[in-house]
């Protein structure tokens, strides 16, 4: 998704070395690419965000789940301390 393209879908372009779609090998080469729009449609399978601030709200999937921890710890010191011994 490409910043200031206002469309949901793929456009091609004709790009330089100002944006970051594009790295030339020469001065003052230029490429048509295939973007996407920044405007998010249905199309899209996989949006990835990042939540900033923590509202008032929970975000059903994201921050009301609870995670367990995938593997315990490997020090001796924190395993004493994650069974209060």
């Amino acid at each position: 998704m490409m910043t200031g393209v206002a469309t949901n879908n793929r456009v091609r372009l004709l790009l330089d070395g100002r944006n970051g779609c594009y790295k030339p090998l020469r001065n003052g080469e230029r490429r048509r690419k295939t973007v996407r729009g920044a405007i998010v449609a249905g199309d899209i399978s996989v949006l990835n965000t990042i939540v900033v601030k923590k509202g008032e709200g929970e975000i059903e999937g994201v921050t009301n789940d609870a995670l367990p921890m995938r593997a315990g710890p490997k020090r001796a010191s924190h395993i004493r301390k994650l069974f209060n011994l």
